[in-house]
């Protein structure tokens, strides 16, 4: 659990919960406690991805904290978007493809090297 305020966001906790199944309403009883250590009033938004066991969770928080939004993490509906482009067939071979390329040039450390003594591939590596 991570919180996002003016000062930046915080780590707040983490739990090992792998031996229990991620039910909507176990995921909707750790974000309560979660609001409740930070005090609801201190909470405007909660991000998760979407899937069900998030939605279902969802909908539960809105008829418990109704002042409370709950929103779709945009960089994982993105991802999923993508996903589904990538597998369109005018587009799979060219991504298939460029795997391919970039596999080929990140195992062969004289490519690599290659790539770093010009000026393209200079730029590749430069940490700004």
């Amino acid at each position: 659990m991570c919180v996002h305020c003016k000062e930046g966001t915080s780590f707040i906790k983490s739990i090992e919960d792998s031996d229990q199944p991620h039910t909507g309403s176990y995921i909707f009883k750790w974000i309560e406690n979660c609001i409740n250590k930070v005090d609801e009033k201190n909470v405007i938004q909660v991000v998760t991805d979407n899937h069900s066991s998030n939605m279902m969770a969802k909908n539960m928080l809105s008829t418990t904290r109704l002042r409370i939004f709950w929103s779709s993490c945009v960089t994982h509906t993105i991802d999923l978007m993508l996903k589904d482009i990538g597998n369109l067939p005018k587009y799979k071979t060219v991504i298939e493809n460029a795997r391919c390329i970039s596999v080929f040039l990140y195992s062969h450390i004289g490519t690599i090297a290659l790539m770093g003594s010009t000026q393209i591939g200079q730029s590749w590596f430069v940490q700004e």
